[in-house]
């Protein structure tokens, strides 16, 4: 019930709104009131949305599929719902640690302090890592392919092989003679799609 809620499919799809609600959930379920989760995916729906927007327009970061939003700011909605939304009836000796967890809204700050820490100190420690590895690797060896291998895909170039062989939307990998479809098409030319056709 919770997995497909908000405005995530309507804007994201059923992958990723499925890989949203999962995420920001995953935590949330065992401890917060029944109809609050639904409003809490409703939340994130918005949130993945906006969060896809914000990151491949403001922030200009290459995320085609939405991990950032789905994953980082979802996931980080739905750590902060705990400590806003958990009611005391669970979590009893879960972890080693006695007493229930009761979010801020249910006279717990101290639990949304945690909450809150555990997002910033994931963001701190991943993007700081994640930056000098990648860094040192752009040093090392370089992270870009070359500009013919982006334009044409890197089947060829990485793999050795087309993953799709019957279904080429890009110029002919032999380097001779016309594309075999795909591209923009020349004016008045139709597209055309060489591959398996589906009836």
């Amino acid at each position: 019930m919770f997995m497909q809620t908000g405005f995530a499919p309507a804007e994201t799809g059923l992958t990723r709104a499925k890989n949203t609600a999962h995420t920001m959930m995953m935590n949330f379920m065992v401890y917060a009131p029944g109809m609050t989760g639904y409003w809490i995916g409703d939340v994130a729906g918005v949130l993945v949305c906006t969060s896809v927007f914000f990151v491949e327009r403001q922030l200009k970061a290459d995320d085609p599929v939405g991990a950032v939003s789905v994953h980082g700011t979802c996931g980080a909605w739905g750590v902060l719902s705990l400590g806003l939304f958990a009611d005391g009836t669970y979590g009893d000796g879960f972890n080693g640690v006695s007493g229930t967890v009761r979010g801020l809204l249910y006279g717990d700050a101290g639990q949304f302090i945690a909450q809150l820490i555990g997002p910033l100190a994931n963001v701190v420690f991943v993007f700081g890592a994640s930056w000098l590895f990648f860094k040192a690797l752009d040093a090392v060896m370089g992270l870009r392919v070359a500009p013919e291998a982006e334009i044409e895909g890197l089947d060829i170039p990485e793999m050795g092989a087309l993953a799709y062989p019957d279904f080429s939307l890009i110029p002919s990998h032999s380097g001779s003679g016309p594309p075999s479809g795909g591209g923009a098409p020349r004016t008045g030319e139709p597209l055309t799609v060489k591959g398996p056709q589906i009836a």
